[in-house]
This record gives structure tokens, sequence and C-alpha cells, in this order.
């Protein structure tokens, strides 16, 4: 009996084998994605750039929160980023920053200090595959850059390519950087080298999206369009070569109104948070597109925090 299963396992395997090769001859698209396990554990950072009050906690698969620790950091920080060696505390009105890390225990580490002018002001901040890309939506300005273990900072480009003006929201995807703009709803798509030299790979002209998302988000499954005045939403994914599929939507009501803050989370959620109420709730989106509640209260959040970002 033993050796007729091991038979059956053997001829099954084989016809496996000889499908596959078959099939090669029509592939699947190919992306660059890479299948990466989730994360047991989330470590959000809530940030109140008026106040420098912060928290920092952890998220789970079940998607509760647990507090870890509560700081008072220095204000004024209008982006706050998360880089391979640390965090990234940005002031786009005097181009001053901050590089620092975060224990698995919430014990911030303050490794570097850049004065006002360090870095050009009024700059969207992404951090991508080759380096963390500095961009002004005034102007179409591109810098391209990165962070050592120290927090060093050193230039991989300082003109990248032409971005274009006038984009509202960058965000960087596992197949590209995705760039909208809410007025009118185009957008591009492009990738940056190892030399920092920015590829535009595809457009998409006026109306390929809808207009006035105010949250871009990438998840684990795609991105997640939002607009915070009606709560519809639009969920889909765009592959190496830009080309963007839609995966599903929702009219006005889909969500609720106001989340003012939104993150793909390691452990495969999207952390929504409300400054206005404190609310908040973890949901997430599966490969298909179809969208599923985890947690619809996380834990218990003081108003006010403009930031939310992960740290680890």
């Amino acid at each position: 009996m033993k050796h007729f299963k091991r038979f059956i396992f053997f001829s099954g395997f084989i016809a496996l084998v000889l499908f596959l090769g078959a099939c090669s001859t029509s592939p699947a698209p190919i992306t660059r994605e890479t299948l990466e396990a989730e994360a047991s554990t989330a470590y959000p950072l809530l940030y109140n750039r008026t106040t420098g009050a912060a928290v920092i906690g952890t998220i789970n698969t079940a998607g509760s929160y647990t507090n870890l620790a509560n700081l008072t950091l220095p204000r004024n920080w209008t982006q706050v980023v998360r880089t391979p060696y640390g965090i990234f505390f940005y002031n786009a009105g005097n181009g001053s920053a901050r590089f620092g890390k975060f224990s698995s225990t919430g014990t911030y580490s303050q490794l570097v200090t850049y004065p006002a002018g360090s870095f050009w002001t009024g700059s969207h901040i992404v951090n991508t595959p080759n380096g963390v890309l500095f961009y002004r939506s005034s102007d179409g300005a591109a810098w391209l850059g990165g962070f050592d273990i120290s927090g060093n900072f050193y230039t991989v480009n300082s003109n990248p390519g032409i971005i274009g003006a006038g984009w509202s929201q960058v965000v960087n995807t596992p197949n590209g950087v995705f760039f909208y703009k809410a007025s009118d709803g185009s957008g591009g798509f492009g990738e940056f080298d190892i030399d920092g030299v920015y590829e535009q790979t595809a457009t998409y002209p006026a109306g390929t999206f809808s207009r006035s998302f105010s949250r871009v988000v990438n998840t684990a499954n795609g991105v997640l369009f939002y607009r915070t005045s009606n709560g519809s939403v639009a969920f889909g994914r765009f592959e190496v070569n830009g080309v963007y599929t839609q995966l599903s939507s929702g009219g006005p009501g889909f969500f609720f109104t106001g989340w003012s803050q939104i993150i793909g989370l390691p452990t495969g959620g999207i952390f929504f948070y409300n400054a206005s109420t404190g609310a908040s709730f973890v949901g997430g989106f599966d490969s298909s597109g179809t969208y599923f509640n985890i947690n619809p209260n996380p834990g218990s959040f003081a108003t006010g925090y403009s930031r939310v970002a992960s740290t680890r």
C-alpha cells in the first residue's frame, strides 16, 4: 500500500511538471513584487505636530493596540517617514529634520539633528527601494538620497529626471512610484534606478482616476484611494509596467468620513485614525479587492495626532 501511494504521488508530480511546462508559453504578467511573510506585530507612531505629543504602540494581527510609550517630541514636523535604518522627521517649512530609531519597547534614540536649510523646503517625502525621494509639487523639483545606519544623509541624485509639477499624492508601491493629481484624476508611474535616475513607465490622462481622493495609500494587497469628505473609495493594483487594474470601489458612505490618517500595516491590515474624534479602526482588502473588518475599535486614542507612521 505504501508503494502504491508513492506511485500515485510520483505520477501526480510528473503530471504537474508537464502541465506547468505546457503553460510556460503563455506566462502570467511578471512583476517585481515579492511575497514576503506578513509581520505578526506593527509598531505605529502617532504624532501631534502642534504640541509634540506622541504615542507608540503595537498592533497585532487581530488589530488590537497596546501602548508602549507616551513621548514628547519636537514640534512642527510635517512628515514622519520610515526608512531602512530609522525614522526621518522633516519640517517642510524650513528644511530642518531629525533622524532616530525606536526600539521594540518604544524607546526613542536620537541619532542626527539637521538644522534649518539642510533639506529642500516644501517637499513630499517617500521612501523607495533605491533611496528617499524628496518631491516638491509646486515646481516638480526632485531629489533622491539615503540615510546610512548612523542617520547620516547622502545624495544619490540631485536631478533624477522630469517628474512634473502638481502631483498631490506620491506613493511607493512594490512595482514603482505612483503620482496622483487630485484636481483632475491624472497620474504617472515610474521607477528610480540604482543611480537615482527616474524613468516613467506609464502616464494616465485626466479622468483615469476619480478626482479629489484625499488619501492614496499602499497596502499589503494594493493601493487604496479614499475621499475624506464622503467616505468613497477605490482599490487597485499596479503591475511592474505601470498597468493599473481596479479591483473594487465603493461610493459615498462605503467608509465613514473624516479619516485623516491611513497607513498600511506590515501585519497586512490598514490602520485608520480620525484626528478630530480620536476614533480608529483596522480593516483590510484581500488580493481580489474585497474589504473585510479586522477590528472596529483597536484602542483609545487622543485627538489631534497629525501624523501616523510605521516605525519598524
